[in-house]
């Protein structure tokens, strides 16, 4: 005899019992891992995600992250980690947000920040010198072009160590916040389940950075992903960063 479905408000295409087997399945799984929610656009994808995630509040900790509404960020993981904080945040307990460690955790958004920051300015500068910027460090001198390479290269490696290391301390943060809002309270447990939304409306350099930052977090324990796109629009976001030629299909 089945079990009798409480459907969704407003469902006429009554969808609770797909979101149900999903909960049921990433639950099981009982480790990190990452689903994509794919349909075009209009099919009611931001509805079944809404929906879907206010029944797992229930008694899981949630994020619901619109990447869409957030895409004038200029570091799309700045952006995801903001809207962990805003909504984790109210979960905590008295005690817990007085706690130093859980301040870390957030406050390592900062460091991140602030690592990766050098990176960026190399890569946008290198876009911006352009033709004619090229022609005045082709005429350095030899020892000149040496030094310069010897110094960039020795200041970029610095910055990439910083970064890693900022990211690891991070994910070490988010897996002691994911024991602190599940072990410390009887109505919550694990995973994690982060919702991003709205994707393939995105501009797709942002798209793109998005997924290439949030990748960083999809093998933290605890935590499952769930990313809503028109995949086929995703994937000619793809191409318009990499390439007509470039295996968009195999990226994502």
């Amino acid at each position: 005899m089945h079990e009798e479905v409480n459907e969704w408000s407003g469902d006429v295409l009554q969808r609770k019992k797909y979101a149900d087997f999903l909960t049921q399945y990433l639950v099981a799984k009982k480790g990190p891992f990452v689903i994509n929610v794919n349909a075009p656009w209009g099919s009611g994808k931001t509805f079944f995600i809404e929906h879907w995630c206010e029944d797992l509040k229930k008694e899981h900790p949630c994020v619901l992250f619109n990447a869409w509404e957030n895409d004038f960020s200029n570091d799309p993981l700045l952006s995801v980690i903001s809207c962990i904080e805003k909504d984790l945040s109210p979960l905590l307990s008295v005690t817990d947000k007085e706690n130093n460690e859980i301040k870390s955790t957030f406050s390592s958004v900062g460091e991140y920040l602030k690592s990766i920051a050098p990176i960026l300015a190399r890569a946008a500068v290198s876009k911006a010198i352009g033709k004619d910027g090229l022609e005045e460090l082709q005429q350095l001198n030899e020892k000149d072009s040496a030094d310069v390479v010897e110094k960039v290269t020795e200041k970029l490696i610095q910055n990439n160590k910083a970064v890693e290391k900022a990211i690891e301390n991070f994910e070490e943060s988010l897996k002691d916040l994911i024991e602190k809002l599940t072990c410390n309270r009887s109505d919550l447990k694990k995973p994690l389940f982060i919702f991003i939304d709205e994707l393939d409306r995105c501009r797709p350099l942002y798209a793109i950075e998005l997924l290439e930052r949030i990748k960083h977090l999809f093998g933290v324990p605890g935590i499952v992903f769930v990313i809503a796109t028109d995949t086929e629009q995703l994937k000619h976001s793809v191409n318009a960063i990499y390439g007509s030629g470039f295996d968009s299909n195999t990226y994502l």
